[in-house]
C-alpha cells in the first residue's frame, strides 16, 4: 500500500507498508525526492506490542 503525504513544493514523499512475515509487524518505508531527484529512503518496522 502506498499513500503520498504532504510535502514542500517540489518535494515528493512516498510512503509504503507492506506486512512483515510475523503478523504483528509491518515494515514502512519513507522515499523523499526532489524535483524527480531521489534525496534518501527510510526503512523501519512497525511493531504492536
Amino acid at each position: 500500500i502506498s499513500s503520498p503525504a504532504s510535502a514542500p513544493p517540489g518535494y515528493d514523499i512516498l510512503i509504503s507498508t507492506v506486512p512483515h512475515q510475523e503478523e504483528d509487524k509491518q515494515e514502512i518505508t519513507v522515499k523523499v525526492s526532489r524535483d524527480g531527484h531521489h534525496l534518501f529512503e527510510l526503512t523501519t518496522i512497525k511493531a504492536d506490542w
